[in-house]
């Protein structure tokens, strides 16, 4: 696929098509002239936010919106036969690596079986290249930094991360039973505009400009890649355009021996502290933040920091937006579109 592929002539399936990521990926394939189909049941937060985020998808002819549960097999398959994807993207999870340590179900359901099905449904509908959402929290309790994909992941340290790291020793075994060609995409601390209210830099944000207090674990000490959401899609896009070989191991330092199968980090090379970020908002809005500082929380990790080596050298490129620009671009649309919505 690689030096011929061209979007016009793929059609995506992509899951999870109203979550952050998902929206942006399909914003920009759409505008690239591709047609995409999206899976998003909406889960259990952000609903607004997954609503408007659709709204704008839909404005194109070229998408297509199914609302199911991906952990509903027989579903999944019925939009699979409909809408013949040659692509596909595997964006849909429960997530949040804290609330796992204490609401494991729908981690275990959607993330493990749900991802089941999206293997079991690219393998029987011959996909030509699966790309999977996997997690920096795989790391866990690792401190040996910048991670590099080649490194044991055996202490995760919430369910999450773990779900993930399950999620990646199943598909390569169905990489290798079905000659499948699968990336996992191990991504780091994406944020900018129409993300995640739960994440850290969202809160912050609207806690400061509110005049609220923010808490603050660990006393900020510590480490985020906090990785552009621009330049996540950009290195998506690129992998889509190289899927992994049968001797995926020739090909990278972390490729299957025995299947078309690789992990890949995502992420910027470039970490910060969190105490940055809390500065890098406070310059945006102007304001100062109130600080409630707290002890570390159960499921944090300490620090997580991406080699990016294997990307540049399959893609030519890395994460590379400063904090500083992507914070900027995240308080302005923030404050554009809270200025709508409440």
């Amino acid at each position: 696929m690689s030096g011929e592929w061209n979007p016009l002539d793929q059609k995506f399936l992509i899951t999870g098509v109203a979550g952050f990521i998902g929206f942006h990926l399909a914003r920009q394939l759409l505008a690239m002239g591709a047609h995409v189909t999206g899976i998003d049941n909406f889960g259990r937060s952000q609903k607004q936010l997954k609503q408007d985020r659709l709204q704008i998808l839909s404005t194109s002819g070229q998408f297509k919106h199914h609302n199911i549960d991906i952990i509903n097999g027989h579903s999944l398959r019925q939009v699979w036969k409909d809408s013949a994807p040659s692509i596909v993207v595997h964006l849909a999870a429960e997530a949040g690596a804290r609330l796992s340590n204490t609401d494991p179900e729908p981690y275990l359901s959607t993330n493990i079986r749900g991802t089941s099905n999206v293997l079991e449904a690219a393998s029987e509908y011959n996909c030509q290249n699966l790309l999977i959402a996997s997690s920096s929290t795989v790391y866990g309790a690792d401190r040996k930094a910048p991670y590099t994909e080649t490194q044991a992941t055996p202490y995760p340290v919430s369910v999450y991360a773990a779900t993930k790291g399950a999620c990646e020793l199943i598909g390569h075994a169905i990489s290798h039973a079905n000659s499948l060609p699968t990336t996992f995409m191990r991504f780091f601390t994406v944020y900018g505009p129409w993300g995640r209210p739960d994440m850290a830099y969202y809160s912050f944000t609207d806690k400061i400009n509110r005049d609220e207090e923010i808490d603050l674990y660990n006393n900020g000490h510590m480490i985020r890649s906090f990785t552009y959401i621009d330049d996540a899609i950009s290195n998506i896009i690129s992998l889509i355009s190289t899927p992994p070989g049968a001797d995926a191991a020739k090909e990278s330092n972390n490729g299957s021996p025995v299947a078309p199968y690789r992990i890949v980090n995502i992420g910027n090379p470039t970490s910060s502290k969190v105490t940055d970020l809390v500065s890098e908002i406070e310059t945006a809005l102007g304001k100062k933040a109130h600080i409630r500082q707290l002890p570390m929380q159960i499921g944090d990790m300490h620090e997580t920091h991406a080699s990016t080596e294997l990307l540049s050298k399959l893609t030519g490129t890395a994460p590379s937006t400063s904090l500083s620009e992507g914070i900027s671009k995240f308080v302005d649309w923030y404050r554009s579109y809270h200025a709508t919505t409440p």
